[in-house]
């Protein structure tokens, strides 16, 4: 029964997105010519060697990374876990084990019940202010913990693990018991609570719901089914995937936003996760319709890092002027530049400026070197004209990108 009415859900899905193309003014990216080969690979090596460089200056206690500073301990664990799978993909054994033991295991306090933390920091090391702390002992020292995990923090999680486990750099020499034993501790505490990720007082985390319930937005279902994965619990998963069918392949549909088609709490970059997730972990025909799907959506947001996972999944789907458009965004990351201050693009005369449901925007996404300081990865709008810094942020959004293209795209290693 759920399965028939999924099916009829799927075609509205489909047709929300193809009328928010429809009504929106934003267009293709402009075709850009780039620089000869080898001057593109020196360049990209240097931007990678000053962002590699930089990290550890977001290291805390414990080598726990936060991607900007001060501390943003509400997103402390999603960046765990990409900080984890690229150590994965550079090959960084000692990097891999050292984040496992000493990040991973308190991040989902394994060895008590599993439940998944948002954030967690040495006491003297806070500086922001968030709802739901709690303090917690450990080797004599206090951490303070932020509980609330989210879709977003559950997908960083086994977005680590997925890659510590699968990149071809590591997963000969990675701890493959402790991989899937962390993922069913959480596993397990989200079955036993109706599909939910809980709080260490037990109680519903607010953005945890994962059970597969007819009226589950897609994103939900394929972070549980990640988990339920990595966890080795295969019979659920099999059974879960049946049931939702008809929906994995529309991630992330919306309606377009007042104000613009971008919105803050947009998740279409944890659907890129979700599926980059899945598929390197298990290859299904709704995955790959999802992943192209997504594509389609967003090509226009010209970001590298959308465009790393469809390369690497999906090879060949990209078009040369889109391998372009993505060289093109990385070779414009000038670290630490790109990352403070302000930009001001919106008295500039080679921008197209629109007004669009009151607010003044690009007509084209901007290349990332332009747009104001943020992280790329992250849900951040790509036709922003004006900004500036909050933080100071790290260049894990350009090494993610980068090292996808390096170990999986055969066109990019003939560069």
């Amino acid at each position: 029964m759920f399965n028939f009415v999924r099916s009829l859900a799927a075609p509205v899905l489909g047709a929300i997105d193809k009328l928010n193309s429809f009504v929106e003014p934003f267009k293709e990216p402009l075709p850009v010519s780039l620089p000869d080969l080898d001057s593109v690979v020196f360049k990209l090596e240097s931007i990678r060697k000053v962002c590699h460089d930089d990290l550890p200056k977001f290291k805390k206690t414990g080598g726990f990374f936060w991607d900007v500073v001060p501390n943003d301990l509400g997103d402390n664990c999603l960046w765990q876990g990409v900080y984890l799978a690229y150590l994965a993909n550079i090959g960084d054994m000692g990097g891999v084990n050292n984040v496992l033991m000493e990040n991973m295991i308190p991040l989902s306090n394994y060895g008590g019940p599993g439940v998944l933390l948002r954030g967690i920091a040495a006491w003297e090391e806070v500086t922001d202010d968030l709802p739901k702390r709690f303090l917690k002992l450990e080797n004599g020292r206090q951490w303070m913990c932020v509980d609330d995990a989210s879709l977003g923090s559950l997908l960083g999680f086994c977005y680590g693990l997925t890659y510590a486990l699968r990149s071809p750099r590591t997963y000969r020499f990675v701890d493959k018991v402790l991989i899937q034993k962390l993922a069913a501790s959480v596993a397990d505490t989200v079955i036993a609570n109706d599909y939910h990720l809980i709080n260490h007082d037990g109680s519903k985390s607010t953005w945890g719901d994962l059970s597969p319930k007819l009226t589950q937005a897609p994103i939900r279902l394929l972070g549980l089914l990640a988990l339920l994965k990595l966890a080795g619990m295969d019979e659920m998963y099999t059974k879960i995937y049946k049931e939702c069918r008809p929906v994995l392949a529309y991630a992330e549909t919306h309606f377009s936003y007042p104000g613009g088609t971008w919105h803050p709490w947009f998740q279409d970059h944890l659907a890129f996760m979700a599926y980059d997730i899945l598929m390197t972990l298990d290859i299904r025909a709704e995955y790959i319709t999802g992943l192209k799907r997504m594509w389609a959506k967003d090509r226009k947001w010209a970001n590298p890092y959308f465009a790393a996972v469809v390369e690497k999944h999906l090879q060949f789907t990209l078009h040369p002027e889109d391998m372009d458009v993505a060289m093109d965004g990385l070779l414009s990351y000038d670290y630490p530049l790109c990352k403070c201050g302000s930009k001001t693009n919106s008295t500039r005369t080679d921008i197209t400026v629109i007004k669009y449901d009151g607010k003044l925007v690009s007509d084209r996404a901007l290349r990332v070197g332009d747009r104001p300081p943020t992280n790329y990865l992250w849900q951040r709008n790509p036709y922003q004209l004006d900004g500036k810094a909050i933080a100071e942020y790290s260049g894990l959004d350009f090494l993610t990108a980068y090292t996808l293209f390096v170990n999986y795209s055969s066109r990019f290693k003939q560069l």
